[in-house]
């Protein structure tokens, strides 16, 4: 996957012990298109496989996540609790 060359790039100029946090989001624009276009996770271009199997990485899956879709606040209760189902961790508290 091509996060896995970022993350090495991050690693090699910075170290990752410096990474802090995730902004995290799916992209309705294709890669390389320089354009800043969000979709729902899941719904975009990356797809919900990478960014699910991003997120389970080592090196990030402690750090907090930073989500950034065109949902509303029932729509982004929703897509976390997806997110949490799909990796793993109990359902978002209600």
């Amino acid at each position: 996957m091509i996060w896995r060359g970022v993350l090495e790039e991050f690693d090699r100029v910075l170290g990752l012990e410096l990474l802090r946090a995730v902004h995290f989001n799916d992209s309705s624009m294709p890669f390389g298109s320089h354009k800043d276009r969000h979709s729902p996770i899941g719904a975009g271009m990356i797809g919900l496989d990478a960014l699910i199997s991003f997120m389970k990485h080592p090196a990030v899956r402690e750090l907090p996540f930073y989500t950034e879709t065109p949902l509303d606040d029932g729509g982004h209760k929703a897509e976390i609790r997806m997110i949490k189902e799909k990796i793993g961790e109990a359902a978002c508290g209600e």
